[in-house]
């Protein structure tokens, strides 16, 4: 996953969740159960949009990254499950991607 480096950041991402005390607090699961995290990516324009959920257990030096889907009026979903017991983390990546077919334009009707 490459994200732009041409100063072209112009998707925003707001209102992730899951979150316990806008992140302050652990988030508590059963190990196997996935997680499903949710977020709404909004961009300036008309242009296309896609999204990842990017996750690694505490101390990896890399991300796992996981395409999210668009559940409509700008919320994008993406799940994971944990390998194992402890502290992982989790973020969510967005960019504007007019090559990749399957991005969706970035409109409100």
């Amino acid at each position: 996953m490459e994200l732009p480096l041409d100063g072209r950041r112009r998707a925003f991402i707001e209102h992730v969740r899951p979150v316990v005390d806008c992140g302050r607090s652990a988030l508590k699961h059963v190990l196997g159960d996935a997680i499903d995290v949710e977020a709404d990516v909004i961009v300036e324009g008309h242009e296309r949009i896609a999204c990842a959920l990017l996750h690694a257990p505490a101390g990896s030096p890399g991300w796992i990254a996981v395409p999210m889907t668009p559940l409509g009026d700008d919320v994008w979903r993406a799940s994971f499950v944990p390998a194992a017991l402890g502290t992982h983390r989790y973020t969510v990546a967005a960019w504007i991607d007019a090559s990749t077919p399957d991005s969706i334009p970035a409109t409100k009707y």
